[in-house]
C-alpha cells in the first residue's frame, strides 16, 4: 500500500532516480564518515595547555575567594576591559538586587542592562542611580528590565523574605540584540536556564565574559560547566560557605563570615569540569550548610597571554586589606592549621589530578561499537521514516516493552493533542500520564477515552494534566490556529515521582527545555525510553542530542518534509504527502551526533520548507542484543502494506 509506505515498493532504478532529484548529492554523503572520523580524532586529541575541560587555577592560587571577587569587581573590570574608556562597552546584570553592580559598572563607563523580577529592587536601583548621577553631563546609560531571565518567556512564582508573588520572565534573546561585553549571573539558581535563553545572542552577537555564581549541589552545574567550556576559558575562586560546626546565624557579622578560616575550603579542588560539581557537592554535604564560589568565563579567542599575565597579578590590588582578601594574610602555619580542620583531607585532594587524568583518558579512548556519540542506523536501513514510526507505535511498544502485560508500565505523553497516543498506549495496558496546555485537546481526549472504554472491567489508568512541560513552572503565551492564549507550564519533576518506562515528546519545540525539567525524575527514578520528534534547524538540537547521548543509545528514521519544488498546500492530500519520493531524504545522514543537527538544517535550507524526523532513545543499560535484533526486523511488521511503510 503505497499510501502509507511509498518507498518500500520502489525498484532500484526508481530509488536511484529519487536520490538524484534530492538536494544532497551522493558524493556529499560519502564525506560524512570522514568528517565524523576527523571530529572523533579531534575529540580524542591530548588536552592542550588551555584545554576547555579544565579550570585555570590563576585566581585560586592567589588565595582569592568568592568574597574577594565580590569586593574586587571594579579591579576585574579594569583588567578584563582595558579599552572600555575609548569605546562603548555593554554589561548585562542578572539579579540586580539593590543595584551595587549596576552602579559600579555604570561608574566605569559601561552601558548597563539589568534584569530583576522583584519590583522593589528595581525601584531601589533607579533611586540609587538618580542620587549617584546628579551631574547632567555624566548621564549613565542604564536600563532596568522588571523581569527575570529564563529559557522562555512567561510568569513564575517567586518568594522573597517569606512573601510569594508572580514575576515576569523573559529570554535574553528577545530583549538584547547586540554584542555584550560582560554578563553577570548572580541569582544562586537557574543560571543554566538563563544561558539557554541567551543562545541566539551568544551565537549571533557574542558575549565576551561571564561572571557566574556557582552554588554547590545545583543539579545543573554539570550542564552549565560543559556548555561554557565549549567556547570559554574558565577560572574559579576559593570555595566559601557556612560550616556545620560553626554555622552563620543572625548574630554573625559580615566580618566574621569573611575572616574565619573555617568558612573557606582551601585544599585545591579538581580542575576537571567533569569532577568539579560532584566534588563541590560532596564537600558541602560532608561539612557545610551551604557552599559556593564564582567563576569567570572568558571567550577563548580573547584569552591572550597578556590577559592571563594581568590576572596572575590581580591579587596585588588587595594590598594588605584583609577585609577584601582575607586569605592573603594567613601565615604558612595558620594555613596548614586551616587545612587540617577542613572536611577534605590532604591525601584525598592529591587524588584529583589522577582522577582527572583517568577521566581524560576515558574520553580519549577510541569509540566502541555502540559509542554514545553515534546514531544506530538500524531503523533507517529498513527504510522506516518519520511517518512510518507514527503509524507503527504499537509495534514499537511491543518490541520495546515485551513484559508490560505481566507488570505495570507507565508512559508519559507530552503533546496529547487529540489523544491518539494516549488511547493506543492505554489499550496496550500502559498507565498513561498526558500533558497538554490546550484545554480543548484535554477535553477531546477525555471524551475519546470515555467512548473507547465502555467496559467497566477494563478501566484505563489515564491522567491528563492541563499544562505544558518546561524547565520551570509558570505560565506562557501559546498560539493555536491563530488564537493566542495563556497556558500553564510545569516541571515533570514536580508532577511525576516514579519510574517512567516511556516518554513521548511530540510538540515540535522546547523538547530540550522539557528534559531539563525532568532531570530529577531521570536521576532518581529513571526514564527507560524516549520518543522525540526532531525538527530541522531547532537551535537546541545540538544540546538535546548531547544530553541524551550521555546515557541513551539513539536510533533515527528517514527524514521527511515539504520540498521547495513541490510544497504541501491546502490542496495536498495526506496520500500526496506520504507517497511522493521528493518528500523523503534518502541519502544516509551522518551518524555522528555532532554533525547531525548541522547537516539536517543545511539540507532543509537547501531544498525544504520544513524537515523533520523522530528519534528513539533507549537507556544504555537496557540496549541488549535481543532488543537490537528485534528492532532490526521491525519493518517485517509492515509486510507489503505501503500505507504504513511506503519506503
Amino acid at each position: 500500500d503505497t499510501r502509507r509506505c511509498p518507498l518500500r515498493r520502489q525498484t532500484a532504478g526508481e530509488k536511484d532516480q529519487a536520490l538524484v532529484s534530492l538536494p544532497i548529492s551522493r558524493e556529499k554523503t560519502e564525506l560524512h564518515s570522514d568528517v565524523a572520523e576527523e571530529k572523533d580524532q579531534a575529540l580524542m586529541a591530548p588536552p592542550t595547555t588551555h584545554t576547555p575541560r579544565k579550570f585555570h587555577r590563576t585566581l585560586w592560587k592567589q588565595n582569592l575567594s568568592h568574597n574577594a571577587f565580590h569586593v574586587m569587581k571594579t579591579e576585574f573590570a579594569d583588567v578584563l576591559f582595558p579599552s572600555r574608556k575609548t569605546s562603548e562597552h555593554t554589561a548585562v546584570i542578572v539579579g540586580v538586587e539593590y543595584g551595587a553592580d549596576v552602579l559600579d559598572l555604570a561608574l566605569l563607563d559601561f552601558a548597563v542592562i539589568g534584569f530583576e523580577p522583584n519590583l522593589e529592587f528595581c525601584n531601589s536601583t533607579l533611586n540609587s542611580v538618580a542620587k549617584s548621577f546628579t551631574d547632567e553631563k555624566k548621564s549613565p546609560k542604564i536600563k532596568i528590565v522588571p523581569a527575570g531571565l529564563a529559557a522562555h518567556s512567561g510568569t513564575i512564582d517567586i518568594t522573597y523574605q517569606g512573601r510569594k508573588t508572580k514575576a515576569k520572565i523573559v529570554k535574553l534573546d528577545d530583549e538584547v540584540q547586540q554584542h555584550v561585553d560582560l554578563m553577570s549571573l548572580d541569582t544562586q539558581q537557574n543560571h543554566y536556564d538563563m544561558l539557554l535563553g541567551a543562545k541566539k545572542t551568544i551565537m549571533n552577537f557574542g558575549i565576551d565574559v561571564l561572571w557566574i555564581e556557582i552554588v554547590a549541589c545545583d543539579h545543573f552545574n554539570d550542564d552549565l560547566l560543559q556548555l561554557l567550556s565549549e567556547d570559554y576559558e574558565l577560572l574559579d575562586f576559593v570555595w566559601w560557605g557556612s560550616p556545620l560546626q560553626k554555622p552563620f546565624d543572625s548574630t554573625s557579622s559580615w566580618e566574621d563570615m569573611m575572616l574565619s578560616s573555617q568558612n573557606y575550603v582551601t585544599p585545591e579542588p579538581p580542575t576537571s569540569i567533569f569532577e568539579y560539581p560532584a566534588e563541590m557537592c560532596k564537600t558541602k554535604e560532608m561539612g557545610y550548610n551551604f557552599l559556593q564560589t564564582d567563576i569567570i568565563a572568558v571567550k577563548r579567542s580573547l584569552f591572550t597571554s597578556n590577559l592571563l599575565h594581568a590576572l596572575e597579578e590581580i591579587s596585588d590590588e588587595c594590598r594588605d586589606d584583609t577585609r577584601r582578601c582575607p586569605l592573603r594574610r594567613q601565615t604558612a602555619g595558620e594555613k596548614d592549621q586551616a587545612l587540617v580542620s577542613l572536611p577534605i583531607s590532604r591525601e584525598k585532594t592529591e587524588l584529583h589530578s589522577d582522577v582527572a587524568e583517568e577521566k581524560d583518558q576515558a574520553l580519549m579512548a577510541p569509540p566502541t561499537t555502540h559509542t554514545p556519540r553515534k546514531f544506530h542506523r538500524t531503523l533507517w536501513k529498513q527504510n522506516l521514516s518519520h511517518n512510518a514510526f507514527h503509524v507503527m507505535k504499537t509495534e514499537f511498544a511491543d518490541v520495546l516493552f515485551p513484559s508490560r502485560k505481566t507488570s505495570e508500565h507507565t508512559a508519559v505523553i507530552v503533546g496529547v493533542e487529540y489523544g491518539a497516543d494516549v488511547l493506543d498506549l492505554a489499550l496496550l495496558d500502559f498507565a498513561v500520564i498526558g500533558f497538554e496546555p490546550n484545554l480543548e485537546f484535554c477535553n477531546s481526549t477525555l471524551n475519546s477515552v470515555a467512548k473507547s472504554f465502555t467496559d467497566e472491567k477494563k478501566s484505563p489508568k489515564i491522567k491528563i494534566v492541563p499544562a505544558g512541560l518546561a524547565a520551570h513552572s509558570g505560565t506562557i503565551d501559546i498560539t493555536y490556529q491563530g488564537r493566542k492564549t495563556k497556558a500553564k507550564i510545569v516541571k515533570l519533576d514536580d508532577e511525576v515521582q516514579q519510574h517512567v518506562d516511556l516518554m513521548s515528546l511530540d510538540t515540535q519545540q522546547n523538547h530540550y527545555d522539557m528534559l531539563l525539567g525532568a532531570k530529577k525524575t531521570i536521576m532518581n527514578f529513571g526514564i527507560d525510553v524516549l520518543w522525540i520528534e526532531i525538527v530541522a534547524c531547532d537551535h537546541f538540537n545540538d544540546d538535546l542530542l548531547q544530553l541524551l547521548s550521555e546515557d541513551y543509545e539513539l536510533l533515527d528514521f528517514v527524514w521527511w518534509g515539504s520540498p521547495l519544488q513541490k510544497p504541501f498546500d491546502s490542496t495536498s492530500s495526506w496520500e500526496d504527502m506520504m507517497l511522493s519520493s521528493q518528500n523523503y531524504v534518502t541519502p544516509e545522514p551522518p551518524t555522528s551526533i555532532f554533525e547531525y543537527p548541522a547537516e539536517m538544517c543545511k539540507t532543509k535550507e537547501m531544498g525544504y520548507n520544513f524537515l523533520q524526523t523522530d528519534i528513539i532513545a533507549v537507556k544504555r543499560s537496557l540496549f541488549t542484543s535481543n532488543l537490537l535484533h528485534a528492532l532490526e526486523e521491525i519493518s517485517d511488521e509492515c509486510r507489503d502494506d505501503t500505507r504504513r511503510c511506503p519506503l
